[in-house]
């Protein structure tokens, strides 16, 4: 179960992080083994403007990639610039355009690995 402050529309899923791409060491970052508990937007909502100033944490679901990421850009034409917290040159930010996307999820809490909910 993840306690929450409010409860909006949506789909909600967890998913594991599995690599390092989001972890710069600091508390903020993401580790393999930590959980997100994310809600799923609309296709509908994606335009004109993400609201990634209020969500900076995506989970972005193109291709056959799932990958978690912060937005930090989006253009008019729905390009959307994808930015990994580890500064490590292997995870360099990348563009993405919408219509490449399947599903688009925003972080809504990290549950850190160390919480032990009871298996």
């Amino acid at each position: 179960m993840v306690e929450v402050d409010r409860v909006s529309r949506g789909k909600y899923v967890v998913f594991s992080v599995d690599n390092d791409s989001m972890d710069d060491g600091t508390r903020t970052s993401f580790e393999a083994g930590d959980k997100i508990y994310v809600r799923e937007l609309d296709r509908s909502d994606w335009m004109p403007r993400l609201r990634y100033e209020t969500w900076p944490y995506w989970v972005v679901a193109f291709g056959n990639c799932i990958r978690l990421k912060q937005i930090i850009a989006q253009d008019e034409k729905g390009n959307i610039t994808l930015h990994s917290l580890n500064p490590s040159p292997e995870f360099t930010d990348f563009t993405l355009q919408l219509d490449e996307v399947s599903h688009l999820y925003n972080v809504i809490r990290k549950i850190p690995k160390t919480i032990d909910f009871g298996k």
